[in-house]
């Protein structure tokens, strides 16, 4: 619940300039459901990551608030946020397969 309403919240409410094309790829909550890490990706380069990173952890207290009035949650987690590279290193193994592969079909 929390992973899809920081994306419709992010998608819909947010203007931050600095947020680019952001995905909330999966939610980690503690044992205590105090702490809620929340993983993204960033469609872009280096800079897009960082510029996003920064946007998202100024809205750390609007996103709570958002969650606190949308789900019926006993505790609103702290948020913490972290950048989910999987699918960049995924990419990149891909591409060095197809590269090995070209190079043995030689």
């Amino acid at each position: 619940m929390i992973k899809e309403e920081i994306g419709r919240m992010m998608e819909s409410e947010m203007a931050d300039p600095r947020l680019g094309f952001v995905t909330v790829t999966k939610v980690k909550l503690s044992g205590d459901l105090k702490q809620a890490i929340i993983y993204f990706s960033v469609l872009g380069k280096k800079e897009a990551w960082r510029d996003s990173l920064r946007a998202l952890e100024s809205a750390r207290g609007y996103l709570k608030i958002g969650l606190a009035r949308n789900l019926k949650l006993r505790f609103i987690p702290e948020l913490i946020f972290r950048e989910d590279d999987t699918l960049i290193k995924g990419a990149r193994v891909i591409e060095l397969i197809e590269k090995e592969r070209r190079k043995r079909a030689k």
